[in-house]
């Protein structure tokens, strides 16, 4: 049987994308009206190459572009229904994904749809994901909904670029 995670594999090549956007927004979340030099210095400091914050950035920009005028990405998300796991899904999901899952829904990085095709893609594993596996479907699917979205846009990674 195939299996979509491999614990021996290493992690997609959007997970660091992926900690980049998180980073962002809870700076945004903090009160800050924008992200400076400063915080770029500290995430090429942290490892993280210029493609990497560049996709995250890009990201951000599209994001915002997509939302209703009234929302923006540092506003709790607008649809305030509240997704309850069922008792199989809490099982598939080891306490500290979930608490990523919820982190990633407030953070408006996921939307509802999202969150939704994040459960069902882990509910095919059938053994417990942790919040590494979670890391993977989630950059997976956010970044490959986002690539198919945007094709011919600004969201593109060339091939002679690195993304650890």
């Amino acid at each position: 049987m195939n299996n979509f995670f491999d614990r021996n594999k290493p992690s997609m090549m959007f997970d660091k994308v992926l900690e980049i956007l998180i980073i962002l927004m809870h700076e945004l979340r903090q009160g800050k009206d924008r992200i400076d030099q400063g915080t770029l210095q500290a995430l090429e400091v942290q490892g993280y190459t210029k493609t990497e914050i560049s996709a995250a950035f890009s990201w951000l920009v599209d994001r915002m572009n997509a939302l209703p005028d009234q929302d923006t990405l540092t506003t709790a998300p607008t649809d305030r229904a509240f997704r309850v796991l069922h008792f199989a899904e809490m099982n598939v999901l080891t306490p500290e994904a979930q608490g990523y899952l919820i982190q990633l829904r407030e953070m408006n990085i996921l939307t509802p749809r999202l969150v939704e095709m994040v459960i069902e893609r882990c509910m095919t594993q059938g053994s417990p994901v942790d919040i590494t596996m979670l890391r993977s479907v989630v950059s997976g699917i956010l970044f490959h909904n986002q690539a198919l979205a945007m094709m011919g846009h600004r969201f593109v990674i060339g091939g002679d670029e690195t993304i650890h």
